[in-house]
């Protein structure tokens, strides 16, 4: 009988260990990949900033393309233009979306699920699009709206200019609207009737009903909806490519394409660079914010039963207004 083969000592791996050792893997992979495509391209972007010929393989360290760009108060201005299209479209657009959601969640609202359709519509038109059309209606000379109203009104560029920061505002707003209510509507459509019950037994009026119980309970999604138009606003360059160009608006997204885009010489690769870091410096803080204020949103959530139902406000005589 031949002899027995000795034991080995070496310990199997549990099946338990190779199943948690997965996920670990292929977090890491993930992980891995988003270096890649994120903060390899940042770095090096920010290594060319600081090279003379703005290229990161470039020999030599300059600040030059920091001192050229904000030595200079125009673009400085640039700055507060940018701040000035982003803020003012985000805050017209979260205004508006935050009434339509109101009505279409807390009011009985005729149609509201045709209207609800209408107002997402848009999504699939791009804000390019969305800018040419609108250049196509109000532009002072060939607009069918300008066309039209000029014997009765004159010029229409008196009253309201396309081509101007205002306009760009407006067509920025009109696009963002949409995305706006897909993020407030589950907000406004979760608040608990019964607070406001509470607030208006205790003596409140609708108004202060809304300013303080519902803004509070809303203040976590407004946050956020405002955060991310503020910073597609910052980085947005097909609306103001139609609207701000003809209307020498300047942007820090419209200024980086014409470092990149010069007429007769070689990109600035430097100066983009540069006024790029910059703009990343702004995004980074607004993405701090953000995750500040999702991280204690469920201080704001409310707990319901199953016969939870939205209250509605019965608009009355504004109804099919």
């Amino acid at each position: 009988m031949p002899p027995r083969a000795p034991l080995s000592n070496k310990p199997s791996s549990p099946p338990i260990d190779r199943a948690l050792r997965a996920p670990q893997l292929l977090a890491a992979g993930v992980g891995a990949l988003l270096v890649l495509l994120t903060v390899v391209p940042l770095a090096l972007l920010l290594v060319g900033s600081f090279r003379p010929d703005g290229l990161p393989l470039a020999p030599g360290w300059t600040f030059a393309h920091y001192i050229d760009v904000w030595g200079s108060s125009y673009d400085w201005w640039v700055v507060v233009n940018t701040l000035i299209f982003a803020g003012g479209s985000t805050c017209l657009a979260v205004g508006i979306a935050t009434a339509l959601s109101w009505l279409f969640e807390r009011t009985d609202l005729p149609a509201r699920g045709l209207f609800g359709a209408l107002i997402l519509m848009p999504m699939a038109t791009p804000p390019l699009l969305l800018a040419i059309g609108w250049a196509l209606v109000l532009a002072p000379r060939i607009g069918i709206v300008s066309v039209a109203l000029q014997p009765l009104i004159g010029p229409i560029d008196r009253w309201f200019d396309i081509y101007s920061m205002p306009g760009a505002i407006f067509v920025q707003t009109l696009a963002y609207v949409p995305t706006s209510v897909l993020m407030l509507s589950p907000a406004i459509r979760s608040l608990d009737p019964a607070l406001e019950e509470a607030a208006m037994v205790a003596g409140a009026n609708r108004w202060q009903v809304i300013w303080r119980v519902g803004v509070p309970l809303l203040r976590p999604a407004l946050l956020s909806a405002v955060t991310i138009l503020m910073i597609v606003g910052m980085l947005a360059f097909d609306v103001p490519a139609v609207i701000a160009i003809p209307g020498h608006v300047n942007l820090m997204s419209i200024e980086i394409f014409r470092l990149m885009t010069p007429p007769s010489s070689f990109p600035d690769y430097g100066a983009a660079a540069a006024m790029n870091t910059v703009l990343f410096v702004f995004l980074i803080a607004g993405l701090a914010f953000y995750r500040r204020t999702i991280r204690h949103a469920a201080r704001f959530a409310t707990v319901s039963g199953k016969g939870y139902r939205p209250a509605r406000v019965r608009l009355g005589a504004l109804r099919g207004v």
